[in-house]
């Protein structure tokens, strides 16, 4: 108990369709392949991915953009200092050298969509304006693939995939909305990201996730009707009292904590294992404003 609420006060804040819209240019900058991901009912922020190539002979920047499906289109990146995962707004822009490709992708750099107007459904293609420092500004299209799809190619038609099974919230629901989150920051193409099993008590979940080789359990919270992450850590969530330390009232962690033990009772006994992997305890934005993150070491 002690060891975990140390980890605690020490942890780090942190703050498919049938085809692509087609490639785009403004300037030197050309724009393939942009994409995105359809959300729950309850997200509030979206992912925009693409790639951008810069044919001329001087740097530019992507500066920032705009949407009438959402609030605000950020830029973010992920980075890892120190083994632990952070997301970031690049307040600067992003550099896109001269003669080289820069990829916004799941799990690195990728534009931010907040306060969505409304759900983004599969299928859908949502309008984007980029703004580029020298080239000017272009609207695109994000193409919507399925819900959790971990990336698109020329004619694919989206994927589908992610574990279900309240204890676990129905799916659909609490649960389709925790999975987005989890996986709209840390799943790509390569390296896809399961998540299950989902328990919900009150206003707090607890999630476990697998990524190749890696795994850990996470702690959300639902503010509103959106879900955003409080904590990652590995056994330490198997706790009930480590749940309370982290702000979780008693009655909610002692169900979470039970619902959880019969949840994994189900699953394989390699995958559980992965569970425990998780080193120490990452905190994350306490304000939810992005939504999601995932971190810690492996």
């Amino acid at each position: 108990m002690r060891a975990f609420s140390r980890l605690l006060a020490a942890a780090v804040l942190l703050a498919a369709p049938s085809a692509f819209a087609h490639d785009d240019k403004v300037g030197d900058i050309e724009i393939g392949h942009p994409w995105t991901r359809a959300t729950p009912p309850a997200a509030r922020v979206g992912g925009g991915y693409l790639t951008l190539t810069n044919k001329g002979q001087t740097a530019d920047r992507l500066v920032g953009g705009s949407s009438p499906a959402s609030g605000r289109v950020e830029i973010h990146t992920m980075e890892v200092t120190d083994g632990v995962m952070k997301m970031r707004e690049l307040a600067n822009g992003l550099t896109l050298p001269p003669g080289e490709t820069v990829k916004l992708e799941p799990g690195g750099f990728h534009l931010m969509l907040t306060d969505l107007k409304a759900p983004i459904g599969e299928g859908a293609k949502v309008p984007v304006t980029l703004r580029f420092e020298h080239a000017g500004s272009v609207a695109v299209e994000l193409a919507a693939g399925a819900l959790g799809a971990p990336a698109m190619e020329h004619g694919d038609h989206g994927a589908e995939h992610g574990d279900q099974d309240h204890g676990q919230a129905d799916a659909g629901g609490d649960e389709a909305a925790i999975q987005h989150v989890l996986k709209s920051i840390w799943d790509s193409e390569a390296s896809p990201l399961g998540v299950a099993p989902v328990v919900v008590a009150g206003d707090y979940a607890l999630a476990g996730w697998v990524q190749a080789e890696r795994g850990g359990r996470a702690l959300l919270r639902r503010r509103g009707d959106a879900w955003g992450i409080v904590l990652c850590s590995g056994d330490e969530l198997k706790s009930a009292e480590n749940l309370t330390t982290a702000g979780v009232p008693t009655e909610d962690a002692e169900a979470l904590t039970a619902e959880l033990a019969v949840a994994e009772a189900k699953l394989d006994a390699k995958t559980v294992a992965k569970f425990s992997l998780f080193e120490g305890v990452v905190r994350m934005d306490e304000e939810g404003r992005h939504g999601s993150a995932h971190g810690g070491k492996h």
